[in-house]
């Protein structure tokens, strides 16, 4: 997790942004306390689940679908 200050969020949205659909869990504090974390969504891991599907044999992609979905 990269813990960040609002301020730097804001001078570097497009970045962080970035980071997040790269997978990383941002915290964002503002004056020294944490008040949001942010993180990819489930249809963003569902796509990169999706692309590695040929690449993942045997394994069944509705079922690991479900599990990613039910474990979050």
């Amino acid at each position: 997790m990269i813990t960040i200050t609002a301020t730097e969020f804001r001078k570097h949205l497009g970045f962080y942004l970035q980071a997040v659909q790269d997978g990383k869990t941002l915290a964002i504090t503002k004056n020294g306390r944490e008040i949001c974390e942010l993180h990819p969504s489930i249809p963003a891991k569902l796509a990169l689940f999706d692309s590695l599907c040929g690449i993942a044999k045997g394994i069944d992609p509705d079922q690991a679908r479900e599990e990613r979905v039910y474990r979050r």
